[in-house]
C-alpha cells in the first residue's frame, strides 16, 4: 500500500493499495478526507480515533473496513469500484448519517451493529435497531448494479438484501436524468416480531443538495407555479397602475407649465415679479389646496398573497404540504405572540417540572427569546431584529452594548439544573455568552452560532474568553481576526461568531449530536426553530423510546404539531 498525493487538496490521507502489498501507517486527523482509489485484490482497513470524510472509488475486488470512531461529516462516498465489499464497524455504523453511491457493479456494503448484541432482549435490540435506522439512509445514482445492504449483529445476519431501483419513466429519463436519485432507508417494526425491511424510492436531486421525492417535487412544482403566477398577475397590475400614475403625472406637469407661464405674464405687468412671488407663498392655503397622503408598507407575502393553494383531487396524503406561499417564501405566517394566564402557567410548569425529574438525559435549547429580558433583542418576535429590517423599520431595532446584558433568571435557574444534575447539557444558538457568564463551563454546552465574548487562535487553537465584546475590533466580518495574538504561538486570534452561510464548529456540534442522540426529554425555550440545523437537534429525542420534546415560546413554531 502507498501513500500518494490526493487530488482534494493537502488535508486529505490517499491510499493506493495492490496485491501482496505491507501495511501503512498513516495519521488520520479529524479534518482529514480519506480517499481510498485504484486498488485491486486488496484487503484494506482505516482504523482512527476520527476522520472528516471517507471516498472509496475505481476500486476491484476489494475489502475496504471502516473502524473509525467517529466520521465528521458523517458522509461515506463509494462509487466505480466492482467487486468491493465495504464493511462498517461497531464504531462507525451509528456515525454514518449518508452513503452515497454510483456506478458501482456487484458491490456489498456491510453495517455491523454490535458484536455482542442479544437479540433476545427486546428492549435493547428495539433501541439498537431504530437508532440505526432513523439517522441512515442511502442515496443511489444510476447505474448501480447489483448492490446488497447486510446489516449485522456479531454472526447473526438481520437483512441482507439488493437494492431494487425500480424503472423510471421515459419523460423523467429524457428530462431529468443527472436529477435522477435512489433513497434507500431500513424500516424497523417492532410490533412485527421485529421485522427489518428495506425500502428504495426514486428522488429528484434539486439545488443545495437537496433530494425530494417525485410527489414532493410535484407538490413544489405547483407551489412554485402558483407563486410564479400571483407574481406576474402584481407586475402587470403595477405596470397598469405606473400607467395610470404616469399619464397622472403628466397632467399635473402640463397644469404646472400652465400656471408657471401665467405666472410670468402676471409678473411682466407688475413692477416687481419677487412681491408677486411671494404674495403666492403667503396666501398658499395648504388645507384647501394639498392633498392628504400615507406610508403603506408592503411585504412579499401582501404581494402575493397567502391564500390556500389547489393541489388537484385527490392530493389530501400526508406527503402534501402547508398550502400556502409561505411553503416557498419561507416566510413566517405569524409572529404574533401568545400569552397564558397564571394559572395556565403555574400547572404547565409542574409538568414539565416533572418531566425533567423523571427524564434520565434532559437536554436544553436556547434561543433568543430567553435574553429579552436582558434587554437583548429576539430575531423574529413583533419587534425582533429580523422582523423590523424585514418591514423596514430598522431604526427601532432596541440598541444595547452587549456588554451591559447580564444573565437573566432563566440562565441562572438552568446553570442551577445542569449543576444538580437535572439537566445534562444545553445547546444554545445566542452569542450573547449569557449562559457562560451564568456559570455554565464549555463541556456543559454547545454554543452552536458562537459566543462574543470568546475568540480562539487560528494557528494551535488556543482559545481565549474575554471580558469584553472581542466584535469590537474586528474591522472585516469575512476574515474574523480580531487584531490580537496568541500568547502561546503568536498566531492571529479570530472571533468564534458564526455568519450565515458558514460552517459550524465542529467540536460544538459534534457535542450537540452526541447528547441530542442519546436525550429522553428535549426543552426548547425561546426560539422559533427556524435555523437549520440547529431546529432538528431537539427533534432527536422523538426517535428514541418514550422520548417527549416540550417548545416553550410566545410564538407558534413549525413544530408545535410534533407528537409526544
Amino acid at each position: 500500500m502507498n501513500l500518494l498525493p490526493s487530488p482534494f487538496g493537502k488535508r486529505t490521507q490517499c491510499f493506493v493499495s495492490h496485491q501482496n502489498s505491507l501495511q501503512v501507517v498513516s495519521n488520520i486527523g479529524v479534518n482529514d478526507l480519506v480517499y481510498v482509489c485504484k486498488s485491486e485484490s486488496s484487503e484494506i482497513a482505516l482504523q482512527a480515533p476520527r476522520c472528516m470524510k471517507v471516498i472509496v472509488e475505481s476500486n476491484k475486488q476489494c475489502k475496504v473496513h471502516l473502524k473509525l470512531g467517529a466520521i465528521t461529516t458523517g458522509f461515506v462516498e463509494m462509487m466505480n469500484c466492482e467487486h468491493v465489499k465495504m464493511i462498517l464497524s461497531k464504531e462507525c455504523a451509528n456515525k454514518v448519517k449518508m452513503i452515497q453511491i454510483d456506478s458501482l457493479k456487484d458491490c456489498e456494503i456491510e453495517f455491523h451493529l454490535s458484536e455482542d448484541q442479544n437479540v433476545d432482549d427486546d428492549r435493547a435490540f428495539a433501541e439498537t435497531l431504530t437508532n440505526f435506522c432513523n439517522h441512515i439512509q442511502i442515496v443511489s445514482n444510476i447505474g448501480c448494479q447489483n448492490v446488497t445492504l447486510t446489516i449485522k449483529t456479531g454472526e447473526q445476519v438481520l437483512l441482507s438484501q439488493n437494492i431494487e431501483f425500480g424503472t423510471v419513466q421515459e419523460d423523467l429519463l429524457e428530462h431529468n436524468r443527472s436529477a435522477i436519485q435512489f433513497k434507500s432507508r431500513f424500516d424497523f417494526l417492532h410490533s412485527k416480531k421485529k421485522s427489518l425491511s428495506l425500502c428504495t424510492e426514486m428522488v429528484l436531486r434539486e439545488g443545495g443538495g437537496y433530494i425530494s421525492t417525485l410527489k414532493e417535487k410535484q407538490f413544489k412544482d405547483i407551489i412554485q407555479q402558483e407563486f410564479d403566477k400571483r407574481m406576474e398577475k402584481f407586475l402587470h397590475e403595477q405596470l397598469m397602475q405606473d400607467e395610470s400614475t404616469r399619464k397622472k403625472k403628466e397632467e399635473a406637469n402640463k397644469k404646472a407649465r400652465d400656471v408657471s407661464q401665467k405666472l410670468k405674464q402676471k409678473a411682466s405687468q407688475t413692477s416687481s415679479s419677487s412681491s408677486s412671488f411671494l404674495d403666492q407663498i403667503q396666501h398658499f392655503n395648504k388645507d384647501a389646496q394639498l392633498k392628504p397622503s400615507e406610508t403603506v408598507e408592503k411585504t412579499l407575502k401582501d404581494v402575493v398573497g397567502n391564500q390556500p393553494i389547489d393541489f388537484g383531487r385527490g392530493s389530501h396524503t400526508q406527503e402534501q404540504p402547508c398550502n400556502n406561499i409561505g411553503a416557498i417564501t419561507g416566510l413566517q405566517d405569524d409572529v404574533t405572540e401568545y400569552f397564558d394566564d397564571e394559572d395556565t402557567i403555574r400547572e404547565n410548569a409542574r409538568q414539565v417540572a416533572a418531566l425533567i425529574r423523571n427524564s434520565k438525559h434532559c437536554v436544553v435549547y436556547t434561543g433568543a427569546g430567553i435574553s429579552t429580558s436582558a434587554r437583548i433583542p429576539d430575531y423574529r418576535g413583533p419587534k425582533g431584529v429580523w422582523t423590523l429590517k424585514s418591514a423596514g423599520k430598522g431604526n427601532e431595532i432596541a440598541t444595547l452594548d452587549i456588554e451591559q446584558a447580564l444573565p437573566t433568571f432563566a440562565h441562572y435557574a438552568l446553570t442551577h439544573l445542569v449543576k444538580k444534575n437535572l439537566v445534562k447539557f444545553v445547546v444554545s444558538t445566542n452569542v450573547d455568552g449569557l449562559h457562560r457568564r451564568s456559570g455554565l463551563s464549555a463541556s456543559e454546552m454547545s454554543e452552536l452560532h458562537g459566543n462574543c465574548y470568546r475568540e480562539v487562535c487560528s494557528d494551535c487553537g488556543k482559545e481565549y474568553l474575554r471580558g469584553f465584546d472581542v466584535m469590537k475590533s474586528v474591522k472585516f466580518y469575512q476574515t474574523h481576526k480580531t487584531g490580537r495574538f496568541c500568547d502561546a504561538c503568536g498566531g492571529s486570534l479570530k472571533d468564534t461568531i458564526i455568519h450565515f452561510g458558514e460552517s459550524l464548529p465542529t467540536g460544538e456540534l459534534e457535542s450537540a449530536l452526541k447528547h441530542s442522540q442519546e436525550c429522553d426529554f428535549s426543552l426548547v425555550l425561546g426560539t422559533s426553530m427556524m435555523v437549520q440545523p440547529a431546529c432538528r437537534l431537539p427533534l432527536m429525542a422523538l426517535d428514541n423510546q418514550g422520548g417527549m420534546m416540550c417548545i416553550v415560546n410566545l410564538q407558534k413554531t413549525k413544530f408545535d404539531h410534533c407528537p409526544k
